[in-house]
């Protein structure tokens, strides 16, 4: 193979292994849907202990595939690349899951985010 045919499908393939996991994987259909949130926020929606959440999302900004902020105390991720929205809707579609139906809320979680939505409701 050539070599920048090989390093193409070698970083392809980079990606694929990062990405699969179930924990990686909704965190990042949770960032595709939500755009951008706090660690807090997804440790409340997936139910998982903070340092195991931050583990996956040390791989996935390792790997470029998400990137990070600080606002205070609070720490907040984003997809680095949108095209992966294409990748995430697939493999929902090969796992039977349709687009949609996965709530998002967070119960319990005293972000920024979550508390102003609280004052406004």
């Amino acid at each position: 193979m050539l070599n920048n045919i090989r390093k193409n499908y070698e970083n392809a393939a980079n990606i694929l292994r990062i990405i699969s996991h179930p924990v990686r994987l909704a965190i990042l259909d949770i960032l595709l849907t939500n755009e951008e949130e706090c660690v807090c926020h997804m440790e409340a929606i997936l139910g998982v202990r903070q340092a195991y959440l931050s583990q996956h999302l040390m791989g996935l900004r390792e790997a470029g595939i998400v990137v990070d902020r600080r606002d205070g105390r609070n720490i907040f991720y984003r997809i680095n690349n949108k095209d992966l929205s294409i990748l995430i809707g697939v493999t929902k579609s090969l796992a039977n899951q349709e687009t949609g139906l996965i709530n998002y809320k967070a119960f319990g979680c005293d972000c920024p985010k979550c508390i102003k939505q609280i004052r406004v409701e």
